[in-house]
This record gives structure tokens, sequence and C-alpha cells, in this order.
């Protein structure tokens, strides 16, 4: 017969399309289309060959697409080629597999779990079966213990003896090093200045904040406050132990000013550059300023060094500021001198007024009309008045000395002799009277007075009439009663 068979073939889906023959049918060649194992893609194969290569076959069709589906932990992506199971919606079908492998709160264990994503890791489960002691070993937790338990808090104080020997401090039992000692001692400063009192014994370095001035090798000295260790410009440690000068170099710049003496400039001879230690001092033009005056040298200008001596701002004229400053000078120097007078030397002359003024004549025309080295004596047995004469004679430049039998006061003129600027008189008129009371100052003069009577004794008898009288001792047997008037020095 030449008619098609019209049994099923091998794949009992389609008709045999070959002659009518008295055998088996061969295999199914009729073209159909096969999806990969994810169903992303298709591929179009002989029915014979697609019944092998379909997804649920043993040698299913594998196309290049990645996964990329979230795994059961919510962590992790699918990263298999052709996923089965790509076409699911179900969390559960992308199980991660994968080990957690995080640390347990133990702190010496791991997860052993699948991956579980952010949520927590289950607690250890490892126990111990020894004892957990503290570290001086009196306090004691017993078997069993989970892993991970922390040491039991000892109530005892800690007996670990410190490197600097101080173990008495009061700290209770711990782990772990000892906290810094706070006993107070006695250390050298940084810089080995002085011994520091009162410094805590954790402390290894402490500062006094004093100036190094350590040597440096440019001569200069080392101007930080007290430091540890080598000064920046000092040079490093000698290698193999040698100590030649040209293995010494500055492990810095100095910048200090080099003050050495050079031939730059005669007004400023130092050298003024920046510290340049190993070459000599550069020839530079000197810009420092110089000052100049005006004859009295009252006015003052500064103009650069190398200013020539025929330039008009080498020389200044005096102004009307050279002669006020100069009465301004005069006068304070009057001042001055008046202020020096002793308050015995000012009531003398309240009290003597006749006497000091036949002395100011003498010393004057004494001055004025004798050579140096001249002299003259003032008789008087009046200690008071001798006293007055010797301490008033320095103010004119004279020297004075008793003579013997102590009743004759010899003056002497020197080089330095001259008439001074503010007269005993005058500035006995100025300054405020040591008086309470108006009326014409007179005084007593007590003489011979035995050693033993103290001020203190004269004050307390002489309380009732202050403040009409003060006492002014001339030396240790005689002393002056000043009073505000004859009235008052009868009263007392």
């Amino acid at each position: 017969s030449s008619g098609i068979n019209a049994e099923y073939g091998e794949c009992k889906e389609h008709l045999c399309i070959a002659r009518c023959h008295n055998s088996e049918c061969g295999p199914c060649t009729v073209k159909v289309k096969v999806s990969c194992r994810c169903g992303v893609s298709n591929q179009t194969l002989p029915c014979h060959e697609a019944i092998a290569r379909s997804p649920s076959g043993p040698n299913p069709i594998i196309c290049d697409n990645v996964c990329r589906k979230t795994l059961s932990c919510k962590k992790h992506h699918c990263t298999r080629v052709c996923c089965p199971d790509f076409s699911s919606t179900s969390p559960e079908v992308h199980l991660c597999m994968q080990i957690c492998g995080r640390g347990l709160k133990c702190g010496r264990h791991k997860c052993s779990d699948l991956c579980h994503g952010n949520s927590r890791c289950k607690p250890c489960l490892q126990a111990s079966f020894e004892e957990l002691r503290c570290r001086c070993g009196k306090t004691v937790k017993y078997p069993p213990i989970s892993c991970g338990t922390s040491l039991p808090k000892c109530e005892f104080l800690c007996e670990v003896v410190r490197p600097c020997g101080h173990s008495k401090d009061g700290h209770l039992c711990h782990t772990g090093p000892c906290p810094p000692c706070d006993t107070l001692v006695e250390k050298m400063c940084m810089g080995g200045h002085e011994l520091r009192k009162n410094i805590l014994c954790h402390m290894k370095e402490t500062s006094c904040g004093k100036v190094c001035s350590k040597p440096l090798i440019c001569g200069h000295s080392c101007q930080r406050y007290c430091h540890s260790g080598s000064c920046d410009v000092l040079p490093p440690a000698s290698e193999k132990g040698s100590s030649s000068e040209s293995s010494k170099k500055p492990t810095k710049i100095c910048t200090q000013i080099c003050n050495a003496v050079t031939n730059n400039c005669p007004n400023h001879p130092n050298c003024n550059s920046v510290c340049h230690y190993g070459t000599p001092c550069p020839v530079t033009v000197c810009k420092q300023k110089k000052k100049i005056t005006c004859p009295c040298g009252v006015n003052a200008n500064f103009i650069p060094c190398d200013t020539p001596e025929s330039s008009p701002l080498q020389k200044i004229a005096c102004t009307y500021l050279c002669e006020q400053t100069k009465k301004t000078r005069a006068i304070s120097e009057v001042i001055k001198v008046g202020k020096s007078y002793s308050e015995f030397l000012i009531n003398m002359a309240r009290v003597s007024p006749g006497f000091l003024k036949k002395l100011e004549t003498t010393f004057d025309n004494f001055i004025q009309y004798s050579k140096v080295g001249s002299n003259f004596r003032i008789e008087s047995q009046d200690k008071l008045q001798q006293k007055m004469a010797i301490d008033y004679a320095p103010f004119y430049g004279l020297e004075a000395s008793v003579l013997p039998p102590l009743f004759a006061t010899q003056i002497t003129k020197t080089a330095n002799s001259k008439r001074t600027l503010m007269l005993l008189s005058e500035s006995a008129k100025s300054k405020q009277s040591v008086f309470k009371k108006p009326g014409k100052p007179c005084g007593l003069h007590l003489h011979d007075v035995k050693p033993d009577l103290k001020t203190q004794t004269l004050v307390t008898y002489l309380q009732p009439f202050m403040p009409d009288c003060s006492i002014q001792w001339v030396d240790d047997t005689d002393y002056f009663i000043c009073f505000t008037s004859a009235i008052a020095m009868l009263h007392t």
C-alpha cells in the first residue's frame, strides 16, 4: 500500500508520517517548542528530542538567566542559573542554605543555624562544669555555668601589687589591669630643672613650666617650655658611638636670631639674620634704624641705618618742646629734693627758723667762694642743731663730721658741692604742718635720758596731751618733743 501509516508514533502524540510499514514506527520527527528549566526561553526541537529536554526531563534546557529572587532569609538573593523556581512567588521555595556564622553573646562561639537574616541568634547552648572564680579567688560561682557568664562581682579589696609598689589604695577586686595609681609622689620634671612635689604616681612625665634653656648645637638655647626628649634642634644620637663634629647635624632649623659680630654695619655689628649654623654670616645691607636726637636730646627720630651723613635727615632742630621739657625736668628735680627731707629736718625748720636761715646762708657762701677740699667749723653745743647741720649738709653735696669734744661740726667742700634745688626752709613752708592746731610751734629738748627708757613709756605718759605734741629721738640719750604752741608746752 502506498498510504501513510495511521498509527501513533513513539511519542504517542503525533501520527507516524512514514509510508505504511510492518515494522515499528521510527522516532517522531515533528517539530515542537520546548521551554527551558526556568521558563524564560524556549527552543524548537524534534518531538523525540523534546521529551528528554523538557523541564521535567533528564536533560532539560538551561538558559543563561540568573534568578536574583530574594531567599527565605530576606537578606541574600538566589544566584542559580535558570532556576526551576523562578516563576514561584512563595518565599519558602527559595530557601537560604548558608550558615549564619555570626558571633554569639558569649563571645566565644558562632551561630551554626541556617541564615535567618536580621533576626536575633539563639542563645549559646554551650555550658561549663568548672567553678568560676574572681581574680582573688574569694568569690566563687558553681557549675553548671552557661557560656558567656561574666565573672562574679567581688566585694573584697584588690590584692594586686603594682610595679610602683603602691597597692593599698582601696579599690575592689576586678578583672584586667588596675586603675592608674593616684598616690602623690615626688618626680623630676621632664627637663631636669627641679624636683616636683605632689605628682600623681601614674603620670610618667611632668613639666615645671620653665623655659628649657638647654644648649643647642648652633650655640643658642632651647626656648621651648620644659619638655621630654631632646630639643627639636639638638643633633641626633651619634651612630656607632661616633662623636665627631661632622656627624652632628641639627634635625630642624633654629629660628632664633644670630648675634654674631660682623662688619656689615658699624652701628649694628650683630648679624641679626635667622640662625644659619654651619655657614658664615651673610653680607647684607643693614635694615635696622638708628636713633638721632636734637642737640639737647629732647626731640628724637629713627632713620634707616644706611642714611648718608650728608643727608638732611641726619639733623634735627630744637623746638619749643625742648625748653618746656627742661623746665619740667627742673621742677621734677626740685620736687624730688623737697620730698627727700626727713621729718626731723622739717620739724627743726619750723622750730629753729633763725638757725636754719643762718645755716643756708653759710652753705651758699662757702660753696661759692671756697675751693674743693676746704672746710669750716660750726660751733654749737645744741645737739639738735648739730644733728640738723649734719643731716642738711649732704643736700648741698658737702661732707659733715663731728669733731671732739663733740661740740663742733666740720663741713668739707667736695667736687659735687652745689646749691640745693629746693631749700629746706621753702620745703618746710610748702609741706603740710605736722601740728594739728594753729600757733607758733616750740619744742622741749631732753638730754642724758636713761638708755632703758622706751618710746612706748613716753607715749603712754604723753597720751593725755596728744595730739598737741610729738616725739622725735635725736640719739640713744636725747629726744625732742615738738608742741603745737607754747601754751600746750606749759600745760604739758
